[in-house]
């Protein structure tokens, strides 16, 4: 149904323990890695597009440096040929990010780390005014998290990639977006240069 409407799916084999946001020791739970036989047959009957596997990732924070089997990655990457993805995938060190991604992950989950770059805004937009409201707590959010994005693209590869991104997919129906708005009479003037620079910005955008 899912290709059918031109979506990709995310299977998942295996379990990763843990709860996002919170410290992983605090959720003991029985890791339990994924077999090559396993991905190879799930991934045949299935036709899934990505895969999410268990190598010994955990979710939520991590205390110590992660163990995480490179050697079942490249077993179940050589398998299965379809990009790979990670959940629990913060609090790794940058060589392992690196290691997972020359051996096919091509998706890795970060949910606590940027939830916790948010509650550490949060808490000291709170410390400078105790009585600030909802806006005041928020403050810089969207800043902070969006540094460590940047971060993590420049670390994982992605940066500059789009264009390459662009030339390697199909699109499989243009989407249409229409903007009608009003504009003051006093204003009219001004429109055939505004439009022109929203043109300007919008193309050079990869795929607008």
């Amino acid at each position: 149904m899912a290709h059918a409407c031109g979506v990709p799916v995310e299977g998942e084999l295996g379990h990763v323990p843990g709860v996002e946001g919170e410290d992983a020791e605090h959720h003991p739970g029985e890791m339990s890695y994924t077999t090559v036989a396993e991905a190879r047959g799930f991934v045949d009957k299935t036709g899934v597009d990505f895969l999410a596997i268990s190598i010994g990732t955990v979710h939520g924070r991590l205390q110590d440096r992660a163990r995480l089997d490179m050697q079942r990655l490249r077993q179940i990457n050589e398998a299965l040929g379809i990009p790979l993805a990670i959940h629990g995938g913060s609090g790794l060190k940058d060589d392992q990010y690196r290691r997972l991604i020359t051996h096919g992950v091509a998706k890795i989950n970060y949910y606590t780390a940027l939830t916790d770059i948010a509650g550490r805004q949060i808490s000291e937009n709170a410390e400078r005014d105790r009585d600030s409201g909802y806006s005041g707590l928020a403050k810089g959010v969207a800043e902070a998290i969006s540094g460590e994005v940047e971060r993590c693209l420049r670390v994982w590869g992605s940066v500059g990639r789009a264009a390459e991104v662009m030339a390697q997919c199909r699109p499989w129906q243009p989407v249409e977006h229409v903007i009608v708005y009003n504009v003051l009479e006093s204003a009219m003037a001004d429109m055939p240069m505004v439009m022109a620079e929203g043109r300007r910005r919008l193309g050079i955008i990869p795929g607008v």
